[in-house]
């Protein structure tokens, strides 16, 4: 938002709190704008339309909240959703295939949290589906929390075995948003080529890349 916004602004948070009972100070309102702005005002305004049709609890939505909404829903329900997008992606590709999600702290889950795509899909049976859907949204909340996050793509069991012959590989599957999938796997350093293991605390992981392209 622009500071030509901060009126048409005003009048959803006044609108809010009239709907939620609550006062909102001059000195309140400034700082939402502030903690807001790097997002559009139709966003905004859609974020708000969101939280008056699911908010049941009458007390006025904290800044924390709002942008939850505006970055697509709360971690724990993110998490749930790539938990299931990487359930789907076991299914289409197997882990003979290396694939590129659409999401780095999904990546970082997998090749930090599971042992990396290929061993990840040899140890899931069916059966276990309901503890990893529970498992993997546990660690995707904490990795996201700390923004662990994996850029590249994860090597599947055909190019890890090309690698041990210092052959060349196609470049892997797509999953989720395409072009979000592409742009995250031409950038990291290829988990096959490192020479240490990059730990969590790390902050910014970066792995498993096009092998021609490393972004530092």
């Amino acid at each position: 938002m622009q500071d030509r916004d901060f009126e048409p602004f005003v009048a959803i948070m006044l609108g809010l709190a009239d709907n939620f009972g609550a006062e909102l100070s001059a000195n309140g309102l400034e700082m939402r704008f502030e903690a807001m702005k790097a997002f559009s005002l139709d966003q905004v305004r859609q974020a708000s339309m969101a939280i008056l049709a699911t908010r049941k609890f009458q007390k006025m939505p904290t800044v924390a909240e709002f942008l939850e909404h505006l970055q697509g829903g709360s971690c724990d329900d993110k998490a749930e959703v790539e938990a299931g997008k990487v359930i789907r992606a076991i299914e289409q590709h197997g882990g003979y295939t290396s694939v590129a999600f659409d999401d780095p702290v999904t990546q970082a889950v997998i090749a930090q949290g599971f042992g990396g795509w290929a061993k990840m899909c040899e140890e899931l049976s069916a059966a276990e589906e309901k503890w990893f859907r529970k498992d993997f949204a546990k660690m995707y909340a904490a990795y996201a929390r700390q923004r662990v996050e994996v850029f590249g793509h994860l090597p599947g069991r055909f190019e890890l075995m090309a690698a041990a012959d210092n052959s060349r590989f196609g470049p892997p599957a797509l999953v989720g948003d395409k072009a979000k999938a592409a742009a995250i796997a031409s950038g990291g350093v290829s988990m096959l080529h490192r020479e240490e293991p990059l730990s969590i605390g790390d902050g910014l992981a970066r792995m498993m890349p096009s092998p021609e392209k490393v972004r530092q």
